[in-house]
């Protein structure tokens, strides 16, 4: 049986050092990032972890969010089962001493999933810490313990779904799972309101400090992946504001260049879609034109899920200025929104909507609208309704 070997070229600036690697354990994520800030505290990182079984995840953590989303968008391109990588700034390998590796020690920061399945990661934001348990009795009681913890966490996880309003558990159910302080979840939420808000609510748990996202949203017609495909394809072709960038489009294994990059600098963007999810990879020069491909994608009717793992090159840092432009645009460009009524404040990936509003379809629409940007951890909806 003939082998082929393929070369995958590793893009990085200068200033990043990188680590690859080989593991075999299915916790090599959460060992490595414990290990690296245990070794460096305020270590700079972002890692990625290839599974070789089962679905194939893509295991993801770390402690800069531009790092992190290199480190994913490398890992879906290299795809070899066991293979891990670590993206490095201000910190020099050798800093990290092998006895580092094996120490017991406590988790911070960012962890989370995503998988060329299209299941992808919940970042939590905020920093936590975390120790594991030790168990003194017998192994049936420690499994009769955990399996009882893990109700109780999903039971709480339920109740506070329950209350928030812009979700119903009972037109849309989630099933979820609990093992290893790690949630999954999966279902379609009524829109991507409810899809954002039931991360939300599930991470800031207690006992919960990971998520692995398999809930998409309701699609508001039901059509095939090759009908999604072109229809995104046509409105990245056509706004303007992506219109230097290169467009690719994978299909059945098959990549089809569809228009050419006019610089080197200008971008590509990669194109699939799997069962109504919708993906893009490769890399774009700004934020603002990965958010807006993403709220683009978003749009299309049929859209389950956008997954935006494009990289940005040069590598950019986010602030409430950027996702306050990005949110601006997309409620311009959105023909069932009156932009001009609206007034919107951003602090800390929070959106703030106030103004008033025709009905409540622009009202609620607006607040969809904010919660496809990329980046955007809350919408606060103040908008009224016009009596």
């Amino acid at each position: 049986m003939p082998i082929n070997l393929t070369s995958v070229a590793i893009g990085k600036p200068e200033d990043i050092n990188l680590i690859l690697g080989q593991a075999h354990f299915i916790k090599t994520v959460e060992d490595l990032h414990e290990a690296l800030v245990t070794a460096v505290p305020g270590i700079k990182f972002g890692l990625a972890f290839c599974e070789a079984s089962g679905p194939c995840l893509v295991r993801w953590s770390g402690t800069d969010l531009e790092l992190t989303d290199r480190a994913k968008t490398t890992a879906h391109t290299i795809g070899a089962g066991h293979s891990f990588l670590i993206f490095l700034r201000d910190c020099f390998p050798t800093t990290l001493s092998t006895s580092s590796w094996l120490k017991p020690h406590k988790a911070a920061a960012l962890s989370g999933w995503s998988t060329a399945n299209h299941q992808k990661g919940w970042k939590k934001r905020q920093t936590f810490t975390h120790e594991r348990p030790y168990c003194v009795s017998s192994a049936t009681n420690c499994e009769r313990e955990r399996m009882a913890n893990n109700h109780h966490i999903i039971k709480a996880v339920q109740a506070a779904l329950e209350h928030e309003p812009r979700i119903n558990l009972h037109t849309h159910p989630v099933t979820m799972r609990y093992e290893d302080d790690v949630l999954t979840l999966e279902g379609e939420a009524q829109d991507i309101a409810a899809k954002k808000l039931t991360m939300g609510l599930a991470i800031a748990t207690p006992g919960v400090t990971g998520i692995v996202d398999r809930l998409h949203v309701t699609p508001a017609v039901r059509i095939g992946d090759g009908a999604i495909l072109r229809s995104v394809r046509d409105v990245l072709l056509q706004d303007p504001a992506l219109q230097n960038c290169a467009l690719r489009i994978r299909n059945k294994g098959k990549v089809e260049t569809i228009r050419e990059a006019a610089t080197q600098t200008t971008g590509a963007i990669e194109l699939s879609v799997t069962d109504g999810v919708v993906l893009l990879d490769d890399h774009v020069p700004s934020l603002a034109k990965k958010r807006l491909a993403g709220v683009l994608a978003w749009w299309v009717p049929g859209s389950r899920d956008v997954v935006n793992g494009m990289a940005v090159e040069p590598p950019e840092e986010d602030n409430d200025e950027e996702l306050l432009d990005t949110v601006h645009l997309v409620l311009t460009k959105d023909p069932l929104v009156q932009a001009d009524q609206i007034r919107v404040g951003t602090k800390q990936s929070i959106v703030t909507l106030e103004g008033l509003v025709s009905n409540e379809v622009q009202r609620r629409a607006a607040e969809n609208d904010a919660w496809f940007v990329f980046g955007v951890d809350k919408v606060v909806n103040h908008l009224k309704v016009q009596e």
